[in-house]
């Protein structure tokens, strides 16, 4: 099972997945976003005072990783999040922090992919850490197939990037190939519709 803490990155830092394009879901595994990539030195202590002070109510959000996540509640928190980064602007977090604020709006206003986020999370719960290449494989292609059903979530080449590595790696480890394709029915029956999503902004 993954650590608590590697599970907080992923709720905090959403699962760790994508640059975002518009209200996309991210689904690109990123190192833990901190205040240390800052560029602005001066601004550190400031920055990282700020970035911290929001994680007792990003705790709440997420009933302390417990769930059931409150997607709302993390699009206003990450809202707020954000506007940490006014000090210092070329904070190379600053991206991290928009890629999970546009995450967790899309889930909060698209129900559909807030079941696939919950279900990625779930089927993260399940790996033995980020090594687990098959079952990180079989995470990523069953939560790419569960967004695909979402009409108004956009395709994730990043995504599909990162599901090509988990599976390439498993594949390479073991005699029996990983197959890079969903396994599980999604709950999320919609036909894809090509649907102009509306970016949230900070």
């Amino acid at each position: 099972m993954l650590a608590s803490s590697t599970l907080t990155l992923l709720l905090a830092a959403i699962a760790g997945i994508i640059p975002l394009t518009a209200a996309q879901p991210s689904l690109y595994h990123r190192a833990e976003p901190t205040p240390s990539n800052s560029t602005c030195p001066a601004q550190q202590t400031q920055l990282e005072t700020c970035v911290a002070s929001y994680q007792p109510q990003v705790d709440a959000c997420t009933n302390n990783n417990a769930g059931p996540v409150d997607y709302p509640c993390l699009c206003s928190v990450y809202t707020q999040k954000l506007s940490c980064f006014d000090i210092c602007p070329s904070s190379l977090d600053k991206v991290d922090v928009q890629d999970q604020l546009d995450a967790y709006c899309a889930a909060a206003a698209d129900p559909c992919q807030a079941e696939c986020l919950n279900g990625f999370l779930g089927l993260l719960a399940q790996c033995e850490g980020e090594e687990d290449n098959a079952c990180m494989c079989t995470a990523y292609s069953d939560t790419l197939a569960c967004y695909a059903k979402c009409p108004l979530s956009p395709p994730n080449p990043d995504a599909e990037e990162s599901r090509e590595q988990f599976c390439a790696k498993a594949s390479a480890s073991s005699s029996v190939p990983a197959a890079a394709t969903s396994t599980s029915v999604s709950a999320c029956a919609a036909p894809r519709a090509t649907v102009t999503t509306t970016a949230y902004n900070a």
